[in-house]
């Protein structure tokens, strides 16, 4: 127990010194130099499917892109597709869910491998490196239950994400979300650029109730198999406070292949990746974590 509240604690320290230390000018005019690099490097490849290409640029736009299930599926693969709805029959059927609420990337490609690949679908591929202009990676898979609770803590409080300069994120609803059931929530990119005096990390509840207007929040409101695309690093969002029902959820993330942090919770062990190595394309490869 010891142990293991050293090593998180030096995580965090770990985590302070990178985060001060990437704010210096100097290391991020490097950054920029070679993301503009990689960027010239991966050269521009226009989407041909015109849903894509339209969630491309409302994501460029606006940093936030809701859609509805039978949009989603035009995203995703058929077997990512046939992947989803199989969650969402588990669930309606009464599924017993894993014993831990959040299932990181190695549990869900050790326990679910086909759902594991549905971020790596060319695709949600196609999409990632089109918003990123560079060639991307997969960094995070998770399945996540939030259980009905009173309070809120961690990713339940408004923040942006800090992995990289830009990232995409796909949550996509696994139940019906309902008011009361934990729906995501988030603020426009311009709204968000308005938010004075915010520094990445989580706002408690009594700084937000002050900076963050009521009436610039927004709710997801949506029947399972509904979507939201997004970039946490330009939006303040939070997952929902389920008061009424469980909320059930697949988050499916993407960065380039010179991220600002790599956190632990991303890696795959060498014997998971294993499980579905074989089963993989080169570019599918390319893009493992």
């Amino acid at each position: 127990m010891l142990s293991g509240f050293i090593e998180a604690a030096s995580r965090r320290v770990a985590l302070g010194i990178r985060r001060r230390w990437l704010t210096l000018p100097p290391v991020q005019s490097v950054r920029s130099r070679n993301r503009i690099a990689r960027q010239k490097e991966h050269g521009a490849k226009p989407i041909a499917h015109p849903i894509l290409r339209e969630v491309s640029e409302k994501l460029e736009s606006e940093a936030i892109v809701p859609m509805a299930r039978a949009r989603l599926r035009s995203l995703l693969d058929e077997a990512a597709a046939v992947q989803v709805d199989e969650l969402i029959r588990k669930l309606n059927g009464g599924w017993t869910w894993p014993c831990t609420d959040l299932l990181e990337s190695d549990d869900v490609c050790r326990m679910f491998p086909e759902v594991y690949k549905i971020g790596l679908s060319d695709k949600l591929l196609d999409l990632a490196e089109n918003y990123l202009g560079e060639r991307c990676v997969f960094s995070n898979c998770n399945l996540t239950r939030q259980p009905r609770q009173s309070s809120r803590a961690g990713t339940q409080l408004w923040h942006t994400d800090i992995e990289d300069d830009r990232m995409v994120r796909i949550l996509i609803y696994l139940n019906d979300v309902s008011p009361g059931g934990g729906a995501f929530e988030y603020l426009s990119a311009s709204d968000t650029a308005a938010v004075h005096n915010y520094r990445p990390g989580y706002l408690q509840e009594e700084v937000a109730s002050r900076s963050v207007p009521e009436r610039c929040r927004r709710h997801y409101i949506a029947e399972a198999g509904s979507a939201v695309v997004f970039d946490g690093t330009r939006v303040l969002h939070r997952a929902g406070l389920p008061t009424s029902a469980d909320r059930f959820s697949l988050s499916l993330t993407y960065t380039s292949r010179a991220p600002r942090y790599i956190l632990p919770a991303t890696r795959l062990k060498r014997g998971t990746r294993d499980l579905i190595w074989q089963s993989l394309s080169e570019r599918q490869r390319q893009a493992m974590p």
